[in-house]
């Protein structure tokens, strides 16, 4: 929160602490709070920095994992597809 009221809630910054976030509570074991927040940082990724960035890419690919634990392998698997697809 205090990022974002600094820099902006779709500042790279305030993403990527958005993203460590849900890292966190997907290690802690909080899958769909990790979920919702991986979700945001990845809309806001593919707003800002575009769905080729390195950042986005990345964001996929925890999305995707998370997915997987959560047991949405279909959508998992789609986004693992985007992810393949990225040049």
């Amino acid at each position: 929160d205090a990022r974002e009221g600094t820099l902006g809630k779709e500042h790279p910054e305030t993403l990527q602490s958005l993203s460590q976030l849900a890292l966190a509570l997907d290690n802690m074991g909080h899958l769909p709070e990790a979920e919702e927040l991986q979700r945001r940082a990845l809309d806001a990724k593919e707003r800002t920095l575009g769905p080729q960035h390195p950042s986005t890419l990345r964001s996929i690919e925890r999305l995707a994992d998370l997915l997987q634990d959560l047991g949405k392998e279909s959508e998992a698997a789609e986004l693992q597809k985007r992810a393949a697809v990225a040049p």
